[in-house]
């Protein structure tokens, strides 16, 4: 089977030519639909999935019952995010602090199903990311570098 087209930001959406008004086997990524023009409000969507997408009302009549909608889940995070962390995204506000200690508070061994399935996806989410970013690069032009949380930012090893 082939892997669903992704599109993660409006603009990437190619409209069907002729006849067919109907968008069959994409995954849209973090897509608020809220000021999409009609004609994407009124195609037909079939085995589609929605992740983390604002659709409305006048678009989910024209969802099939096999695609999939996952909702944003009012997490302090993205879990459906389609683009890796950077450092200015990771201080902005103290995000990366915030972050590490709502995982604290609620555990590495989380019973929250919420809190779980997010977690997982969030995982999912920036793994596809770190693909679609190593994409533009031969596999002899990347080296990794591994750290650890209990290093301090400050220490030289």
């Amino acid at each position: 089977m082939n892997p669903y087209i992704e599109i993660e930001h409006l603009e990437e959406l190619v409209l069907p030519e002729g006849g067919s008004r109907t968008l069959h086997h994409m995954a849209f990524q973090y897509i608020d639909f809220t000021d999409a023009p009609n004609e994407v409000l009124t195609c037909h969507f079939s085995d589609c999935c929605f992740l983390g997408c604002v659709i409305p009302d006048k678009m989910k009549a024209y969802l099939s019952s096999d695609c999939i909608v996952f909702p944003r889940m009012g997490l302090i995070y993205k879990a459906f995010t389609n683009e890796l962390y950077n450092g200015d995204s990771l201080y902005k506000d103290d995000f990366d602090t915030k972050v590490y200690k709502d995982y604290i508070k609620k555990g590495k061994q989380c019973s929250d199903i919420k809190e779980t399935l997010a977690r997982a996806i969030h995982d999912h989410c920036i793994t596809d990311a770190m693909y679609d970013f190593l994409d533009g690069y031969g596999h002899r032009d990347v080296v990794a570098v591994m750290g650890g949380h209990a290093l301090k930012r400050t220490d030289e090893s």
